[in-house]
């Protein structure tokens, strides 16, 4: 009889902590490098490490600051979350604007979109 040896995959359980208060909520914010942290005051921020290492962080908005987004996409709807993304987003601690968005990775987009609409729409 040959020795046959058993692969067990532990499964994680979600959601995961990792630093600062941040935890990954399930698998898929695990693999897309997307962090959450609740704070006591009711509000969530999402950190996302970029392709370049850089660190973005998105965080809801306000009622007023959703209004205040129409000034980067003119209610065309396809840069509604581009411009929602470019108010709620800081890349190193600095504030972002629309071209920024626009013009990054393709992958980093998306990380910084999903991110957006999980917590403004």
């Amino acid at each position: 009889m040959e020795n046959q040896a058993t692969v067990t995959e532990e499964k994680k359980n979600y959601p995961f902590d990792t630093t600062d208060g941040y935890q990954y909520l399930d698998e898929t914010d695990e693999v897309m490098l997307i962090e959450t942290k609740r704070y006591e005051n009711g509000s969530i921020v999402k950190r996302i490490t970029l392709s370049d290492k850089r660190i973005a962080e998105v965080r809801e908005l306000k009622g007023w600051e959703m209004e205040e987004s129409a000034k980067f996409h003119e209610n065309k709807a396809n840069q509604v979350t581009m411009g929602v993304a470019a108010l709620c987003t800081k890349i190193d601690g600095k504030n972002v604007v629309f071209e920024d968005l626009k013009f990054m990775k393709g992958k980093d987009w998306n990380k910084i979109k999903y991110a957006a609409a999980e917590l403004n729409f």
